[in-house]
């Protein structure tokens, strides 16, 4: 068959035969040109020349159509060569070699802009538009894991002691401005809350927080990990713990 030299970057999955049908050469012509033996065992990253029929083959649209559809700017990402690149948006070898100056047996690298001519079936629109891998934009995740709150247990009733002690338990090792940020809130919910800032993981209340009525101060409390400090406090880098209650009597 009359030949035109086409270079092919072997990839996971290829075979011989399968190279043979996307550039339209036979496998016998690939075998004999790259001098492989009869089990045409090939290896991945290995470069063949495939011989193809007509000027740049590959293609079963006419070679000597003219695109119609517009073009678009196609960035090499790694694994394409101009034939992948060709069939999957429906253009034609030809026509990206000549619109990107470039010969046959050019190399493409990673990140490279390709302007991609096409056919008018592919697209409607033709002004050239640039194709570039969509990355998902990433949720921002808090950096550490909720405090476990260990004491006093939930809806707990404290009596007959000097102080009661909050504790919880630790996340790791803190960054010299990370701290435990204990919130404590005594009585109606519209009370100013109390903010403790502690590189510990216990809080020991002092007996002023008591009362003195009998009935005693219900308490509603949660442990948080924020930046900062507690005059100039920063964000959070953990999400709060449950919330628990407990009564001083």
């Amino acid at each position: 068959m009359p030949a035109g030299p086409v270079r092919h970057t072997v990839k996971k999955g290829d075979t011989v035969d399968a190279i043979a049908r996307l550039y339209g050469s036979t496998t016998k012509d690939i075998i004999q040109a790259n001098g492989l033996g009869a089990d045409a065992r090939l290896a991945v990253g290995q470069e063949l020349i495939v011989p193809v029929a007509g000027p740049m083959g590959g293609q079963t649209l006419d070679p000597t159509a003219t695109p119609s559809g517009g073009a678009l700017v196609y960035t090499v990402q790694p694994g394409d060569t101009i034939s992948d690149i060709a069939v999957r948006l429906h253009s034609q070898i030809d026509w990206i070699l000549k619109a990107n100056n470039l010969s046959p047996t050019d190399y493409i690298h990673i990140g490279q802009p390709l302007t991609v001519p096409l056919s008018v079936a592919t697209s409607t629109a033709v002004a050239t538009v640039a194709v570039t891998p969509q990355t998902p934009t990433a949720t921002p995740k808090p950096e550490l894991r909720a405090p476990v709150l260990l004491s006093p247990p939930d809806a707990a009733i404290v009596s007959g002691q000097d102080a009661a002690v909050l504790s919880w338990a630790s996340v790791g090792i803190l960054g010299s401005d990370e701290w435990y940020v204990v919130t404590l809130r005594a009585g109606e919910r519209n009370v100013a809350p109390v903010m403790w800032w502690t590189k510990g993981t216990l809080w020991r209340l002092p007996a002023d927080y008591r009362g003195n009525s009998q009935a005693g101060v219900d308490f509603t409390w949660q442990v948080q990990v924020r930046k900062g400090s507690s005059e100039q406090p920063g964000e959070p880098i953990s999400p709060a713990s449950v919330e628990r209650r407990f009564t001083w009597q």
